[in-house]
């Protein structure tokens, strides 16, 4: 059995040889979740102009401010969603850390002797850390 040798940004991970069949499932998986997604993004931000109170919000609070604006009408849910929209932003960022860590380690010799881990923990505790710090700037979210 043929074994193919693909290098990714860390490890090295033998898989056969690629079918048509390989490649299409996990493509069209990607691309049935992103591309509605994105129309919905881009259908959100066209018709923000056409409501006024999502204009103002767009305007004062970017992308954050319109969710909230259009949640709004559910109340105490609309706000829970706004939420944990907002630290799932945290999880997002421990991956790129992760990356940025591996970046840092080629970039500078010197890291390689510090576990990749250490980098993501380091920068997911220093971002809580600085939410935490700038939550008072950003109560307009909670409230």
């Amino acid at each position: 059995m043929d074994v193919s040798r693909i290098h990714s940004f860390d490890c090295n991970v033998a898989i056969p040889p690629p079918r048509v069949l390989d490649f299409d499932l996990p493509s069209s998986e990607l691309h049935l979740f992103q591309i509605p997604l994105q129309c919905t993004g881009a259908a959100v931000i066209a018709s923000a102009t056409s409501v006024p109170l999502w204009e103002q919000s767009y305007i004062n609070g970017d992308v954050g401010g319109l969710l909230k604006a259009m949640l709004e009408p559910a109340h105490g849910f609309g706000k829970f969603l706004v939420i944990l929209l907002s630290l799932s932003v945290v999880g997002n960022m421990a991956m790129t850390f992760y990356s940025i860590s591996l970046n840092l380690q080629l970039f500078v010799p010197f890291f390689l002797k510090v576990p990749r881990y250490v980098f993501s923990t380091v920068g997911t505790i220093l971002y809580v850390f600085l939410l935490v710090l700038l939550i008072p700037s950003i109560h307009w979210l909670i409230v």
